[in-house]
């Protein structure tokens, strides 16, 4: 999506902000705070790919150049960045070691995605962290911008506040999961724009099966 598209959506939806994540870099979130003509906070962030997976940092100034896991977070941490373990039972491996000390360490877990269903056996593991627990949309198309929402019982357009009350677990999580082949879809999107058509059948294989093994979980909500 463009960010005029992203803006347009959000502020439709009566959304008060949103974190732009783009992978690898914070090029996205830069842009749309700098075309953002609406009240729609946007706060910066970064979807990076690590050594043990996905690890998210918000409220960033500048690109994540490491890969590292341990120093992606030192350098979420040194931007005076908020860093988000997001999807953890989705490109996770949680019986790695070093994945533990990363739990141990990092600011918040996701626990609502709405690509990544979660058991109510999963929830109990990431509440007994002890972490700030929050959702997210995980959004690559326009309809699932929203539909996993942080809240924040606050109004103020100060992001060190809200930051503060991210950091200080004093947040809500709400949503729903959408539809299983928007994952597939969007896969398939990124591969033509990358030229790795080679690898699309596994890539749609593999979240094919995924899209049946969790068809339990579908259309459930979780406060």
């Amino acid at each position: 999506m463009g960010v005029k598209t992203i803006i347009k959506v959000a502020n439709k939806k009566n959304l008060n902000g949103l974190a732009i994540t783009d992978h690898n870099t914070i090029i996205g979130g830069k842009k749309a705070r700098e075309k953002n003509r609406s009240p729609l906070l946007i706060i910066i962030g970064s979807e990076v790919a690590t050594d043990v997976g996905d690890i998210i940092g918000l409220f960033l100034t500048e690109d994540i150049k490491y890969r590292d896991s341990l120093e992606v977070l030192d350098q979420i941490e040194s931007q005076g960045g908020v860093s988000i373990f997001p999807h953890p039972f989705r490109g996770h491996r949680l019986t790695d070691n070093k994945t533990m000390e990363i739990l141990r360490r990092v600011d918040c877990v996701e626990i609502l995605s709405s690509r990544a269903p979660v058991t109510i056996k999963e929830y109990h593991h990431l509440k007994s962290l002890g972490k700030p627990m929050v959702a997210g949309s995980d959004a690559h198309f326009p309809f699932e911008i929203g539909l996993c929402q942080t809240l924040i019982d606050i109004r103020t357009d100060d992001l060190d506040q809200i930051k503060k009350h991210i950091l200080s677990n004093k947040i809500f999580t709400i949503g729903t999961y959408g539809p299983p082949y928007f994952k597939v879809m969007s896969q398939i999107i990124a591969r033509v724009k990358l030229k790795k058509v080679g690898s699309l059948i596994p890539q749609v294989f593999h979240y094919s099966k995924n899209i049946i093994s969790n068809k339990q979980f579908r259309n459930k909500r979780y406060p």
